[in-house]
């Protein structure tokens, strides 16, 4: 109740008189009761609220003050009727009438009613009572309410108008060193918390011209226009333009936008400017206003008006309620919300705070995860469930020590913590994980245990080997996968790693052909109507890549071959990449040089691959890009005839040339057209109307001359495009 008091400078009354005759006139007229009613309390009572910003189910004082400036009282009682909006509800016994005792309140659907006894000149009554938010409102509402003052025959209204503002958020300073807390004691928690949402700089308000009747007065009534939610304004009074000497400054409420200059000392030339405040920023300053009092007196006065001043700089918003939450990771234990401590307030009062919580750390036997939870509460004590702030942080086990006179040790003394980290991710499937000790200890691992998960709480462990780093990955279905490792060494499993996240997000295939069983052929082809004395084409696994061979052999068998292979892959993308990486290789019958040794990669080929599309390559540095057709073997061509060249043969600078000299070739097919890659240079962009009709994909190995030629593929990619 006394707030409102502590908050508003009491109201004073000048009353000068301009004259003798003046005089006589304004004491008869009181006299014989000429002073109309609606003189003696409308000029200066009002209506305030606090806090202006509420969030839903918060709580609201209300103040009506009511004003007597004249030298008679009131006639008869003053009622005061507050219908309160609908979406407010009256908190029953908070209303209170101070200095009388003489009002009383009537709670009712028609909201709250004062009764109270006539005031006296020049005192006055404050009526105040509270009212909470319904919960049902939503952010950015601005409710309006109106109270109506009767007295005797005459009434009139005053308003005052709160809004329902954002829940306060809070948030928690993340901690040091990776979230990891190696040291025992109080662990400091901290962070901040506001109300709302930061708002942008408010525009400065506008200064109106001050009128003073010719520099006449001594009094006048400065004015500016009102700024979006100000709280309050800064109105500052100097004798030089340039305020380098200020003579007054004064701070008014947030729905004030005028203040009254009394007393004036004549014979100056006064300047004023004036800036808004907002919870979280001040204005600049307005454009400058002046205004003249003359050193010649007055032959009469006339009554001042009376004028009231605020004391406080600006609307106090307290500050949120903000409460802390620990917890183990997987623990059943029930939340247990304490109160942080409010530390630090910014300096324009109520748009934010720094907040702070010292946490007694836990001793554990090993490393344990704890979760930590922060929540700011509204004046209403609630909260909004989607602003919890969570962060994670690790006790570490390196906290295990067992002290002797000059001596410590860890024990038991299992491994640290290995650091876990991707090598590779291309977000098909594939992709390496690698981890390494980083540390001088007599106790490193001698193994290591290496976990996949679906979750980052590894509930659900997909994997747990005793493996090697690295540990690689091929076709991983698409989804999101979860991976830590810890150091095994004779006295048990250390520290579990960092963990680091792997997101599968595209379909495709991809075989490093490190699997025998991944499903390329392997089989050496012969053809019926040659001699029994050896074969012609030959594919299979060797150390890790995939070898097509086509064989030296009697009567120029392999003269003028090509070996095609078909992917184990059914590609059901329209537009899509394809990729390879390949060598020549030194067949092991081989004694002179491939000269027109070639490789392909097939990029369209229909069903029965009677007809492909392929970017070849020779061992020379050439390449083309072909369209066979006609095709009457699955797994050799032997009729060279059925060939249409999309780019003839010919030189090819970003060829790597000569035995072991890897080339990695790409096609990125779109409807009717493929743009080829070569070792990252592009080659073209080929078009042929049968492109887009065909999806299958392979490999081949062709010979020119009478010679072996020997393939290596590795790394073999279809992705969409």
């Amino acid at each position: 109740m006394n707030q409102w008091v502590l908050h508003r400078k009491s109201m004073f009354v000048t009353m000068i008189l301009f004259g003798a005759t003046l005089v006589g006139l304004v004491g008869l007229a009181l006299a014989s009761g000429g002073v109309a009613a609606d003189t003696l309390l409308l000029e200066t009572s009002y209506k305030d609220a606090s806090p202006r910003k509420v969030s839903p189910g918060g709580t609201v004082s209300y103040a009506i003050v009511l004003q007597n400036t004249n030298p008679v009282s009131a006639t008869g009682a003053i009622t005061v009727l507050d219908p309160l909006d609908v979406k407010l509800d009256f908190v029953v016994g908070t209303a209170n009438v101070e200095p009388y005792a003489a009002g009383y309140d009537v709670p009712s659907a028609a909201g709250v009613k004062f009764v109270v006894d006539p005031i006296s000149p020049g005192n006055s009554v404050t009526l105040t009572f509270q009212a909470t938010i319904t919960t049902t409102v939503t952010t950015g509402e601005v409710i309006t309410n109106t109270a109506t003052i009767t007295e005797g025959l005459t009434s009139f209204t005053r308003s005052v108008t709160i809004t329902v503002d954002d829940l306060p958020t809070a948030q928690i300073n993340v901690p040091w060193n990776d979230q990891l807390i190696t040291a025992r004691g109080t662990f400091t928690v901290s962070g901040r918390t506001w109300n709302g949402e930061h708002p942008d700089f408010p525009e400065p308000p506008v200064l109106d011209p001050i009128v003073n009747g010719n520099g006449a007065n001594d009094w006048y009534l400065v004015q500016w226009s009102a700024v979006p939610n100000a709280i309050a304004y800064v109105l500052e009074e100097a004798t030089d333009v340039h305020f380098e000497t200020i003579t007054a400054q004064v701070s008014v409420g947030g729905s004030t936008t005028s203040h009254n200059f009394t007393d004036q000392p004549r014979g100056h030339t006064y300047y004023y400017r004036v800036k808004a405040r907002t919870l979280q920023y001040e204005s600049r300053w307005s454009a400058v206003k002046s205004v003249t009092v003359d050193a010649g007196a007055l032959q009469f006065e006339l009554a001042k008006i009376p004028v009231l001043q605020f004391a406080d700089a600006a609307v106090a918003v307290d500050p949120p309620t903000v409460e802390i939450n620990i917890k183990k990771v997987g623990s059943i234990a029930l939340d247990n919300w304490q109160p942080a401590t409010t530390v630090v307030t910014d300096p324009l009062g109520g748009s934010w705070w720094d907040w702070a919580y010292g946490w007694t750390l836990p001793v554990e036997d090993d490393a344990q995860e704890y979760r930590i939870q922060v929540r700011a509460k509204g004046v209403g004590g609630d909260y909004d469930p989607a602003k919890i702030d969570t962060i994670t942080v690790t006790i570490h086990n390196g906290m295990r020590f067992i002290y002797m006179p000059m001596i410590y040790k860890r024990y038991p003394p299992v491994p640290y913590a290995p650091t876990l980290k991707v090598d590779s991710n291309d977000t098909y499937g594939n992709y390496q994980l690698s981890w390494s000790y980083n540390y001088t200890d007599p106790f490193a691992p001698t193994s290591y245990r290496f976990q996949e998960a679906t979750d980052a709480a590894f509930t659900q462990v997909t994997l747990n080997q005793v493996v090697s780093s690295p540990r690689s990955f091929s076709n991983k279905s698409v989804g999101t996968y979860y991976y830590r490792v810890r150091g095994i060494n004779t006295y048990g499993e250390g520290t579990w790693s960092n963990v680091q996240t792997i997101v599968v997000n595209m379909q495709g295939f991809f075989d490093d052909f490190s699997d025998v069983n991944s499903g390329w052929p392997r089989q050496v082809y012969w053809r019926d109507t040659q001699p029994v004395d050896g074969p012609v084409f030959d594919v299979n696994y060797e150390n890790g890549s995939y070898r097509a061979k086509i064989l030296l052999n009697v009567d120029s068998w392999n003269n003028r071959r090509m070996g095609i292979v078909r992917a184990p892959y059914v590609n059901p993308f329209s537009g899509y990449d394809v990729e390879v990486k390949h060598r020549f290789a030194k067949a092991e019958d081989q004694v002179v040089e491939p000269t027109a040794g070639k490789a392909g990669l097939i990029f369209a080929a229909t069903d029965d691959y009677k007809t492909i599309y392929v970017i070849e390559w020779n061992f020379e540095g050439s390449c083309a890009v072909s369209k066979y057709t006609e095709v009457t073997e699955p797994t050799t061509i032997i009729n060279f005839e059925h060939i249409t060249y999309l780019r003839g043969w010919g030189q090819c600078g970003m060829l790597h040339v000569g035995y072991d000299q890897f080339n990695t070739v790409s096609v990125s097919v779109v409807s009717n057209s493929a743009t080829i890659k070569i070792n990252g240079s592009s080659l073209g962009n080929f078009d042929d109307s049968g492109i887009a009709s065909f999806h299958k994909v392979g490999l081949m190995t062709g010979s020119w001359d009478r010679t072996p030629v020997e393939s290596r593929f590795d790394d073999f990619r279809v992705a969409p495009h």
